[in-house]
């Protein structure tokens, strides 16, 4: 059996707290004992059996984490944030990753970006070793809360449902009412250990104990040795196939086939044509296309990690906080060459009832019209049978660097500090050809040129997710559908947090 427990120690630089600390590792030795707010930069009192990792940030003194684990367990790699809030202590067969995450009174800001941005650095997705813990000074659980308005944190929500962990505590007791603090203004479970939920069946026994040193409750987990067996994770190979649905890599597929096809009769066999002619080369250009997928992703979330860099050292220079942010609300709509009066009207209306601030329109067959620019600004780019492309404005909001394609089929616009590129991609299977050459060669000819981040959005006439070809239809991440204001399509809208200076 394993012991891992996490205490918020509030300061161990005491010497009688450092010896009640260490009476306590003797009572209940514990494997592993993770502490945070420690405020000390060495533990030189610490029990002969134990061993330290420190964590202290000399300015920030309320931030200090530290694990404490016995001498025989085999550390081999050790990760710290630099503010001292998160170690990542990862041993032979676990890994430990202890954190005191800011409270919502330091800066709602710095939670946020927290949960969102700094702690994700210190965790892997399909990690079955894994265990997380600490001080997370919020809720994702309304039963870990009495009399006290601590909100519920959805950054920290859906990062523990997207990785798939589970809270120990709740596991085992999931009808008691327990919390790890209380304040003045009431009681809360702050003080929590997640693990993999395949490891779920490991759990033995999950408890609150209390330490007189400090005003946290310590939880203690016991878990079967199993949890902390390495994993072999080449007992059985999963083919990964969803590349197969790529339609890109499908059309690279037929150009090879085709080429391959016409040398078939050089080789004595179908079988002498397949392992001589096309195996390894079809390896290759597999290979090779998902090599160059994975650099494109891996971009883009470089791109994006910077930009939250970004707004984190412009919060924390105190630059700007949450205030100087506020929501745009988006949308985009094919709205099928509407000509009437009548349901022009249903889509000024629709605009003005959703509160939209930047509506992307595509199939437009006008240069302009005066019940839609009584409310925003109308900037068309039509093209030839009804091609064309616009970007609704509302009056309050100053736009830059408007591009057009001379086909109508792309308009682009700068709004404070995003661009936003609004397409209509030539359908039908007619048109596949012109399509992709739009997509692949005349779309990112237009996003190059902008340096800022950009929303891109519009009809694009075919899918990248073989889940859009369902029977149901199903809004992206964070998007939600309406009833078309035009014939056939339905209205996607979503919401973009841009700085307000």
């Amino acid at each position: 059996m394993i012991k891992i427990i996490a205490l918020n120690i509030n300061g161990i630089k005491e010497r009688s707290k450092q010896e009640f600390l260490n009476k306590f590792l003797l009572q209940y030795n514990p494997d592993f004992l993770s502490l945070q707010e420690t405020n000390i930069n060495n533990f030189k009192k610490l029990h002969s059996a134990y061993l330290a990792i420190i964590n202290n940030n000399i300015e920030n003194k309320s931030s200090g984490t530290m694990i404490i684990y016995k001498k025989e367990i085999e550390l081999i790699k050790i990760e710290k944030e630099e503010s001292g809030r998160i170690i990542r202590a990862h041993f032979k067969n676990v890994t430990i990753v202890n954190m005191y995450a800011p409270t919502r009174n330091e800066a709602a800001a710095n939670q946020h970006l927290f949960f969102l941005h700094v702690l994700p650095k210190f965790l892997k997705a399909n990690d079955e070793n894994t265990i997380i813990l600490g001080v997370f000074n919020c809720i994702i659980d309304e039963r870990d809360r009495e009399g006290i308005k601590k909100k519920i944190n959805p950054q920290l929500k859906n990062l523990i449902v997207r990785l798939k962990y589970i809270d120990a505590f709740r596991t085992v007791n999931p009808n008691i009412n327990a919390y790890t603090f209380v304040s003045p203004n009431g009681k809360s479970r702050i003080d929590r250990i997640y693990i993999p939920s395949k490891q779920k069946r490991y759990i033995k026994n999950c408890i609150n104990i209390n330490f007189a040193y400090s005003d946290h409750v310590a939880v203690m987990l016991e878990l079967e040795e199993s949890v902390c067996k390495p994993v072999n994770k080449n007992i059985l190979r999963k083919l990964n196939t969803s590349v197969l649905e790529d339609p890109y890599f499908q059309e690279e597929i037929e150009i090879f086939i085709l080429n391959a096809k016409s040398k078939i009769y050089e080789y004595q066999s179908i079988i002498d044509w397949w392992e001589k002619g096309i195996k390894e080369k079809f390896k290759k250009l597999s290979q090779t296309y998902c090599k160059n997928k994975t650099k494109e992703k891996n971009a883009m979330k470089k791109f994006h990690e910077k930009c939250l860099d970004q707004v984190k050292i412009e919060i924390d220079n105190g630059g700007r906080n949450l205030d100087d942010y506020y929501i745009l609300k988006i949308a985009s709509i094919n709205i099928g060459g509407i000509s009437s009066v009548e349901r022009r009207q249903i889509l000024l209306n629709f605009c003005r009832d959703g509160n939209l601030d930047i509506v992307g329109l595509q199939e437009v067959a006008f240069h302009s019209c005066s019940i839609i620019e009584s409310c925003y600004h109308l900037l068309a780019n039509v093209g030839p049978n009804k091609n064309g492309t616009a970007i609704l404005i509302i009056h309050c909001l100053e736009y830059s660097r408007l591009l057009l394609e001379p086909d109508g089929r792309l308009i682009s616009i700068d709004v404070k500090c995003f661009t936003f590129i609004n397409i209509y991609a030539q359908s039908g299977k007619q048109a596949k050809n012109e399509r992709n050459n739009f997509l692949r060669q005349t779309l990112p000819a237009y996003s190059v040129t902008t340096r800022l981040p950009f929303v891109l959005m519009g009809d694009f006439n075919c899918v990248d997710d073989i889940q859009d070809r369902a029977y149901i239809i199903s809004s992206p991440s964070g998007g939600r559908l309406y009833q078309s204001v035009s014939y056939g399509h339905l209205v996607v809208c979503f919401d973009v947090s841009v700085s307000t200076t």
